[in-house]
């Protein structure tokens, strides 16, 4: 198959307070390979976007060709309490 272009959006499922980056991410991850199971995928994210790309990468490992990551902070720069 062809280039696919997927946009996925925090959909608020969890308290945005509550929610982790890798609750999310996992998420993600389940939607993009429910488009195409198997990859391979090019993930792109700008500032928050970036670090759950960057989780999501992550999850998926070898199906992820590319990562682009734009104005995202770098892992670990977030501290959770």
């Amino acid at each position: 198959p062809g280039p696919e272009v997927v946009g996925l959006e925090y959909d608020g499922t969890e308290p945005a307070d509550r929610a982790s980056l890798q609750s999310v991410a996992g998420r993600f991850c389940a939607e993009l390979t429910r488009h195409r199971p198997g990859g391979p995928f090019t993930l792109f994210g700008y500032s928050m976007g970036g670090l759950l790309a960057y989780e999501m990468a992550k999850n998926l490992g070898s199906q992820v060709q590319h990562m682009v990551l734009l104005d995202a902070a770098g892992p670990g720069i977030i501290r959770h309490t």
